[in-house]
């Protein structure tokens, strides 16, 4: 999709959301055009801006918060699951870094790690199994995208476990 958006004639700038950051910036090597690269930064002298935040940052924001509120609802040493995208995507391995550190770094503990593929019916089959396997509930689901994070959601409301 790249190559072929640099090769139109009728896009003057790129945007360019990567998930692998080291072939956008070979991919842009040699355009003229005007390259963005927004949500996950790449290295290329193209390059005019970048647009984002760093993801590592961010989660590490979300995973204290996590733990933080459950904290302040009695849960003395919260434990969390993460349901993530692909092992190796630098996205969501920057993503779920940060949600480690920030989770355990404000005294909570990382169960396990469900790599989804970054997708919906994978994370809902992932949270059914972990359902499954932790009968008396877990206290904090993390999510590195927002399609899962949306089908963990319904499958723990259609599961109607008071635990969850």
């Amino acid at each position: 999709m790249i190559e072929t958006s640099l090769s139109s004639p009728v896009y003057d700038a790129v945007v360019i959301s990567p998930l692998q950051s080291t072939t956008a910036g070979t991919l842009v090597a040699n355009t003229d055009k005007a390259i963005i690269a927004l949500d996950t930064d790449f290295t290329s002298d193209k390059k005019s801006a970048f647009v984002g935040t760093g993801n590592e940052d961010a989660a590490k924001s979300g995973g204290t918060a996590a733990a933080e509120e459950a904290k302040k609802r009695g849960i003395e040493k919260p434990t969390a699951v993460i349901v993530t995208g692909v092992q190796g995507d630098e996205t969501h391995d920057a993503r779920m870094n940060g949600y480690i550190k920030g989770f355990e770094e404000a005294g909570g503990e990382i169960i396990e790690v469900q790599y989804c593929e970054g997708l919906a019916d994978r994370a809902a089959n992932a949270m059914e199994s972990v359902i499954q396997k932790n009968p008396n509930g877990v206290d904090v689901i993390l999510s590195t995208n927002d399609d899962m994070a949306l089908a963990v959601a319904k499958v723990i409301k259609d599961s109607g476990g008071a635990a969850y």
